[in-house]
């Protein structure tokens, strides 16, 4: 939803919006009436008619851009409804009313004639955000230099899968000198060239986001053109090389965060820098874990690391880290660690908030210890045992949220912990199959559990953990399969429950669950709703 302007900007801008075509004889006395009531600002909501735009003149599709009021009422959303096409584009203002915004939601085509009056180019200079990513296969490069020659403005603009832009013609680029922000990724036409030719005329690039274009290799952006770069996305991009990164990280000495997932060719690149925070190798197949661990060395204030999902590491006998005090979060999932890799990073870092050692079948009985660790996650670790969850409030003080779903060799893990706010223990199949019904959750503060598809959780299993949990505020059922008809009435301050699936559940339970503060039920609506319960039109009574 697009937030109002200001009321002096609506003052300032409610005689700017007219028509791109002035010929009287192609507007309809409906469209007169719009443009009338648009330009005097009236305070009263003015919404373009879909009708008015399917008049034809000449065998063309009539352009024209709607008019609407610039509201000074700020309760009412403001917002400008063009056609492009058969189809709209919202103008208006970003939710915290911080920048113009021009976004296209979806169009068949755009021709290269539209958008061409004085009033829209005049209004065009103001724009600072342009999302192009409805137009994937219909903005052309024509049509960006017709329509936007002048974007003084502009601090973002996103042109994403828009797959016919090859950026042969540069007055739509030229146009473009002070944007921070660019978003190129799945422009199957973008070579190296063009990215030179793009950077040289946006100097002031401080974000380029160049995710799945197949046609780069070298990333030919030089220090000289983007002197401010920060961040820079090249994941998914096959042909980049090592020689590649690491000139693109000697040329921005500025850089802060770099994002490689899934660059297939990269095996040992050489980075070194002082500024990177973040590393970004998921999925990078080919880079050993002694090549990563060489870039942490030589990139002393990284902050953010994520190295998941690489096959690669299985081989090599040595997985210890060295100590690395800047590293908060840490993602090692999918790279065949065991027990002593864990380790090893909660020894080396002490500085360490978020650790995701997920979907490792050689993670058993890890020592779990840290002073500051506040969210662990290790999901998909078929062999993680109960005890290596036990005495968490002493071997991790800080801990406030804790994932271990789909781990099957959970059965009843003593879990407590004063300061656990969410806890996800869904789809561990086995978790209560010892029926002994013992309590095994103590976490008075915790605000949200998790404990959906696990076959034997069973009423009394839910009840016995209720006393508790006096704080829980949202509780995931999802598809367990032995409840029948469990008392909640101790979760006095439920927000919102999930019980999709749960088949064996009563009707009348959900008629009966009385919470003063219950906001959300997600259900199986088919269950609930019986021929006795319908209207006359087929729908639920009172939903």
């Amino acid at each position: 939803m697009l937030s109002p302007m200001s009321s002096s900007s609506s003052r300032r801008q409610s005689s700017v919006f007219q028509s791109a075509f002035s010929s009287k004889a192609t507007r309809s006395l409906a469209e007169e009436d719009v443009r009338r009531k648009a330009a005097k600002g009236g305070r009263q909501r003015i919404l373009a008619n879909e009708k008015l735009v399917s008049s034809q003149v000449g065998g063309s599709v009539y352009q024209s851009i709607k008019e609407a009021a610039w509201y000074s009422n700020r309760a009412v959303v403001q917002r400008v409804l063009m056609y492009l096409g058969l189809h709209h584009v919202f103008v208006g203002q970003t939710e915290d009313d911080s920048a113009r915004l021009f976004q296209i939601k979806k169009a068949p085509f755009i021709t290269p004639t539209c958008l061409v009056s004085r009033a829209w180019l005049r209004f065009a200079r103001e724009l600072e955000i342009l999302d192009f990513t409805g137009l994937k296969y219909s903005l052309t490069d024509a049509s960006l230099n017709k329509a936007f020659t002048s974007l003084r403005s502009a601090r973002t603009i996103d042109l994403s899968d828009c797959r016919r832009i090859n950026f042969l013609t540069t007055a739509f680029v030229g146009a473009c000198r002070n944007v921070q922000v660019l978003h190129l990724s799945g422009c199957a036409l973008l070579t190296d060239v063009t990215l030179s030719v793009i950077t040289m005329e946006m100097p002031k690039i401080s974000q380029l986001f160049l995710t799945s274009c197949p046609k780069l290799e070298r990333i030919s952006i030089h220090k000289h053109q983007t002197p401010m770069l920060e961040v820079l996305n090249i994941c998914n991009c096959a042909n980049i090389t090592d020689w590649a990164v690491e000139q693109a990280v000697k040329d921005h000495p500025l850089l802060r965060e770099l994002f490689m997932a899934q660059a297939e060719k990269l095996i040992s690149p050489n980075i070194v820098s002082t500024k990177l925070e973040l590393l970004n190798v998921d999925g990078c197949e080919n880079m050993s874990f002694s090549a990563v661990h060489r870039i942490l060395e030589q990139c002393p204030a990284l902050k953010y690391v994520t190295l998941s999902d690489n096959d690669k590491m299985l081989d090599e006998r040595i997985k210890k880290f060295s100590r690395f005090e800047n590293i908060v979060e840490l993602n090692i999932s999918a790279t065949f660690h065991n027990d002593w890799t864990i380790n090893s990073a909660l020894e080396n870092m002490p500085n360490l908030l978020m650790l995701d050692c997920s979907n490792s079948e050689f993670v058993t009985r890890p020592a779990f210890e840290h002073e500051l660790l506040e969210i662990l996650v290790s999901n998909m670790c078929s062999d993680l045992k109960d005890d290596a969850l036990a005495n968490l409030s002493s071997k991790l003080p800080r801990l406030r949220h804790l994932a271990v779903n789909h781990c099957d060799a959970l059965i009843r893990p003593q879990i407590g912990h004063t300061g656990l706010e969410l806890l996800d223990v869904s789809n561990c199949v086995n978790l209560f199959s010892d029926k002994t019904c013992r309590n095994w959750l103590d976490a008075p503060n915790l605000r949200s559990l998790y404990i959906g598809h696990t076959p034997n959780l069973s009423d009394t299993e839910l009840e016995n953990i209720t006393p508790g949990l006096r704080q829980l505020e949202e509780l995931n059922l999802y598809q367990a399969g032995a409840l029948n008809k469990p008392d909640l009435c101790l979760l006095q301050k439920l927000r919102q429950i999930n019980v999709t699936n749960c088949w064996y559940l009563l009707q009348e339970w959900v008629d009966e669950l009385h919470l003063p503060n219950l906001e959300t039920i997600f259900m199986n609506i088919e269950d609930y709703v019986s021929d006795e319960n319908l209207d006359e039109g087929g729908d639920p009574v009172g939903w």
